[in-house]
């Protein structure tokens, strides 16, 4: 089950389990955005896992962006990067944990960016200023990547929002816009809620024509504008629109 071949996932599933760990889709998530390789990636294993298991299964899919059998997310971005672009990336991470198809699924440390390399360190304890407020609101660059509260914050929002939203759990994946490998745009849709989804990983605004957006309302725009029929998402930042 660690292959990133989409068809082993398929033998579990005929056998009876209801789902499986998705680890076609975590190498995805890191190369497009620990390694910033580019969003195809994620557009090539979604459809790769769709096609290969039909919708149904894989919104059974468990993803994740990090567990004990694998490096932390955060200790997968090159050393090179800077701080804040790295808490970029992993927030960019975080996002399409919660809004790609599939159950998303949080690793201990996950909320508070906790670094960790191969096993055992991956598994090391969970710091204990982790479990305060105003520990988390201290930086601890031994323990975690950038202010911990902040990605805190943003793991409560995305939880929230996954939990209120039915089409983000079982809404159909429509790719809107992935004309660059910095860009992606997508739409989780059912008959009574549409979702959207824009990822920009690189460093240039991304603008995509209100029109693209049929319908979706306003929820979160983040430091996002909307102006002269264009939704502008600044570089290395996300955007979910859609409504309840």
């Amino acid at each position: 089950m660690f292959s990133g071949d989409p068809a082993e996932r398929r033998t579990y599933l005929d056998a009876g389990f209801d789902g499986a760990i998705d680890y076609p889709l975590h190498g995805a998530l890191l190369r497009a955005f620990a390694r910033r390789e580019g969003v195809e990636a994620i557009v090539g294993t979604v459809h790769a896992l769709t096609r290969e298991l039909g919708p149904e299964r894989v919104h059974g899919l468990v993803n994740f962006v990090d567990n004990h059998d694998v490096p932390r997310f955060v200790s997968e971005i090159p050393e090179d990067v800077p701080a804040d672009e790295a808490l970029s990336r992993y927030h960019l991470a975080l996002v399409a944990l919660f809004t790609l198809p599939g159950i998303p699924q949080l690793y201990y440390g996950n909320e508070i960016a906790m670094y960790g390399g191969r096993d055992p360190d991956n598994r090391r304890d969970m710091p204990s200023w982790a479990f305060d407020e105003k520990g988390r609101a201290a930086l601890h660059p031994e323990d975690s990547l950038g202010t911990p509260a902040e990605t805190f914050a943003l793991v409560q929002q995305l939880v929230r929002l996954r939990r209120t939203s039915a089409a983000l759990r079982s809404g159909e994946f429509e790719v809107l816009q992935a004309s660059t490998a910095d860009a992606l745009v997508f739409a989780r849709t059912l008959p009574q809620q549409r979702v959207v989804v824009a990822l920009n990983t690189g460093d240039a605004p991304l603008e995509v024509p209100v029109e693209e957006l049929q319908g979706a309302s306003v929820v979160s725009v983040g430091s996002a504008q909307i102006s002269d029929g264009i939704l502008r998402v600044p570089g290395s930042s996300a955007v979910i629109l859609g409504g309840r």
